[in-house]
């Protein structure tokens, strides 16, 4: 947002050729949203905490680019989410339901608690 604030406090005085500036905060902004900003982190936080309940909740209610409160944001539907930049790539490879921590074959932790 600085470098479109910036941008917009130059347009008065912009003639020309001079508008190409426009060139650096649409830049910016694709490289934030869609190669080393947003879905980097996303992808990042999602192998990490994406088995945690707490994590699903704060993923739904919290607004990946523009800070609004959770709860106005989380109420929204996914149409104006979408035009908020809540893109479906920031979320591809979203673990499934169920802790990462717990064991796979139900029979060994039966065992073992047989066994203790």
């Amino acid at each position: 947002f600085l470098w479109w604030g910036i941008f917009v406090a130059s347009t008065p005085v912009l003639d020309g050729a001079e508008w190409l500036v426009i060139l650096g905060p649409i830049f910016l902004t694709l490289l934030l949203l869609f190669i080393s900003g947003i879905p980097l982190l996303e992808e990042s936080a999602d192998k990490k905490f994406g088995n945690m309940p707490a994590y699903r909740l704060y993923k739904k209610t919290t607004s990946p680019l523009i800070p609004l409160p959770p709860v106005v944001y989380g109420n929204l539907p996914w149409w104006l989410k979408t035009i908020l930049f809540e893109l479906p790539l920031y979320s591809r490879n979203f673990p499934q339901e169920g802790p990462n921590w717990c064991r796979t074959n139900h029979r060994e932790s039966s065992d073992e608690l047989k066994m203790g």
